[in-house]
């Protein structure tokens, strides 16, 4: 895992890699934010509703396809 000093210079706070010791290589908060994100996330899953309420119409179930359905509802409204 890689560390990262914070470091602020007239006010402004920028990020550095620990082992660099270079000012080159500041990065701005968003700038980490994206960095550590394209590290981190290993796949980007896009889901629509329709689809996925298509599929549950496909479960042959009731019982198994009413959980599905109230779980998916939970999941949607859940703030």
């Amino acid at each position: 895992m890689t560390y990262y000093n914070k470091i602020t210079i007239d006010g402004e706070v920028f990020y550095r890699d620990s082992r660099c010791s270079s000012t080159d290589d500041l990065l701005t908060e968003e700038e980490l934010i994206e960095q550590l994100l394209e590290e981190v996330v290993a796949e980007e899953i896009d889901i629509d509703e329709y689809s996925v309420r298509q599929a549950i119409k496909r479960v042959v179930n009731q019982q198994d396809r009413q959980m599905i359905d109230d779980y998916f509802q939970y999941l949607l409204y859940k703030k």
